[in-house]
């Protein structure tokens, strides 16, 4: 009986926790819509350090952009990298632009272009993008313009009219 109870307790207090969790990733994005910076990142803070990835991420693009915060390239490229380790598609492709740009960390193309493919295969259009400009380019792996021209069609594909038109410039020059 003892054990049945514990076993309930344990359970009950997972889903109090996971719903707690919810509540605060909820009041951080009510109070971001509204403009209130400091209680966003208040609630956002904890759910993230409960390990909520769309807060990490939400952390870090707060911290990237400035608002609410100092803006602080390393504090936002911590958070992206916790919520991009859980598989967050934005968060890695932000990641992958941070490692390309070396914004909050010491740029490396060939980190750049794990984040891009990781979240490209899931289907993050700004990342597919990315790949393109990374292949057209060489940066951080062979120059490839049929490759290229591949992930720029897949964010064509997907509406992105930047990508069109490389695919388009790529494929005038017959790529």
């Amino acid at each position: 009986m003892k054990k049945i109870l514990f076993v309930l307790v344990f359970i009950m207090a997972g889903i109090v926790h996971a719903d707690d969790n919810e509540i605060h990733l909820k009041a951080g994005w009510d109070a971001y819509d509204v403009g209130n910076y400091s209680e966003a990142i208040k609630e956002f803070e904890i759910s993230a350090k409960k390990g909520n990835y769309n807060a990490q991420g939400m952390l870090g693009f707060m911290y990237e952009s400035g608002d609410g915060v100092r803006q602080n390239y390393a504090e936002a490229f911590k958070w992206y990298q916790l919520s991009a380790k859980q598989g967050h598609p934005a968060s890695q492709g932000t990641l992958g632009k941070m490692y390309a740009q070396g914004n909050g960390v010491r740029q490396n193309y060939i980190e750049a272009l794990k984040w891009f493919r990781l979240s490209a295969k899931q289907g993050d259009i700004s990342s597919q993008y990315n790949l393109g400009i990374m292949y057209e380019n060489g940066y951080g792996i062979r120059q490839n313009y049929q490759t290229a021209k591949e992930w720029y069609g897949k964010a064509c594909d997907s509406g992105n009219q930047i990508s069109c038109d490389s695919y388009r410039r790529l494929n005038e020059r017959r790529y």
